[in-house]
């Protein structure tokens, strides 16, 4: 049975099983957990859905192939917040699930990044990475996790 294993940003993609997706999460202040997908050559990032419910992540890693799910902090929270805790919760749990492990055909990388900018940081990111944005509402928990995946695929794959 495969099972969520924590790996660090840098062995992230070096670790995942060839042509899987990768997954974002992201917690808001609201509670809601916002989702990005990238394609399975992890060329690009799209959101996804938005969610209050852990089930809904641990079916779609299932259905959808995903090889690594990217826990990232929203471009307004940091660790310590709220919404930071809900984070860590929903990854401690998807750590511990037994029976979601059991489902998994293969191992399921995971990754904590700290994405923490304050508001005007955020803003001034917008601006500097309109690409990455395009035009999409930086409010939006799936669009902020599409950010931080692109982000984090072009941070790996340009060094």
């Amino acid at each position: 049975a495969g099972a969520l294993h924590l790996v660090s940003p840098q062995k992230f993609l070096t670790k995942l099983t060839p042509l899987r997706s990768i997954l974002c999460v992201v917690a808001n202040e609201k509670g809601q957990l916002g989702t990005a997908i990238s394609d399975q050559y992890l060329d690009s990032a799209s959101p996804w859905l938005n969610t209050t419910n852990l089930q809904d992540i641990q079916d779609w890693v299932q259905h959808h192939k995903v090889g690594g799910v990217l826990f990232a902090f929203s471009h307004t929270s940091g660790r310590s917040s709220e919404h930071g805790n809900a984070l860590m919760e929903l990854r401690e749990k998807m750590l511990s699930e037994h029976t979601w492990q059991q489902q998994q055909e293969s191992q399921v990388l995971g990754c904590t990044l700290d994405h923490h900018l304050d508001e005007k940081d955020a803003t001034q990111a917008a601006i500097e990475e309109a690409k990455l944005w395009d035009n999409a509402d930086p409010e939006d928990p799936s669009n902020q996790a599409t950010v931080a995946l692109k982000r984090f695929l072009w941070q790996q794959t340009h060094q």
